[in-house]
């Protein structure tokens, strides 16, 4: 009898045995399921960090080129503009976007046949590292045009003119005309929800603001980030066109 028992202790710890094994095997196999599931459930349910804080631009904005690198030339807004080649391109580019734009005749006469190039740092009133063209015998009486070229594109994304006197000695843009163009010239008027406010037209697909300002001494035109200019130092900016501060000869590197 006690033999008998002791036979049915072994078998049933044996039956134990194999199902434990069975078990372990089995649980070891399905574990990096579970855990893989679970893990890609996490990845499309979670919060996600960007880089950029995009998260509140279309996707027909994303899907523009040119929006994506305008906002990396403002994220590195503080380091020197490294465009010298894009530089040589200027009066024609310049020419393009006066054309395409709708300025009125003379403001192509600003540009001096035989410019020389200055660069700014990006410090001077928080403005986007860009070139500035002028005559090579310039005196405070003349323009300095401060431009900024995406390199792809050959578009200008930033144009500032000063001059004393400009809006004395040129006929205004008409602002509703000029600020159709320069989208039209950006290939940004794809985006049909530009509204207008006091300071140019706003985008929330895009989460840009287009700047179109100008006093009786300057003119700025660009397309920047929402927020990256402060809207109660603008006429700073505007005054800024005219200065030669944190201006240094510019050439190839």
């Amino acid at each position: 009898m006690q033999a008998r028992i002791k036979t049915d202790k072994a078998l049933l710890r044996a039956i134990l045995a194999i199902v434990l094994c069975v078990f372990l095997t089995v649980g070891a196999g399905l574990f990096p399921l579970i855990y893989f599931h679970l893990s890609d459930e996490a990845q499309i349910h979670g919060v996600h960090s960007r880089k950029t804080p995009s998260a509140n631009i279309d996707p027909q904005a994303e899907d523009i080129y040119l929006l994506g690198a305008i906002r990396d030339l403002y994220e590195s807004a503080s380091s020197a503009p490294d465009i010298w080649s894009a530089s040589q391109s200027f009066p024609q580019a310049y020419k393009e976007l006066l054309e395409e734009a709708g300025f009125p005749p003379g403001y192509g006469a600003l540009l001096p046949a035989q410019p020389v190039f200055y660069s700014n740092a990006g410090g001077e009133n928080r403005m986007l590292s860009h070139y500035v063209a002028v005559a090579s015998e310039a005196t405070a009486q003349d323009p300095l045009i401060r431009f900024q070229i995406e390199q792809k594109t050959g578009k200008l994304i930033f144009l500032g003119i000063g001059q004393k006197g400009l809006a004395t000695s040129l006929p205004l843009p008409d602002r509703q005309k000029l600020m159709d163009g320069y989208l039209q010239y950006l290939g940004l008027d794809v985006l049909n929800d530009w509204k207008e406010n006091e300071i140019g037209r706003m985008s929330a697909k895009a989460q840009m603001q287009l700047y179109c300002l100008y006093n009786d001494d300057g003119l700025l035109l660009c397309v920047a980030p929402i927020g990256f200019y402060d809207n109660n130092r603008l006429p700073d900016l505007l005054s800024s066109l005219l200065t030669w501060s944190q201006l240094v000869p510019a050439g190839p590197t």
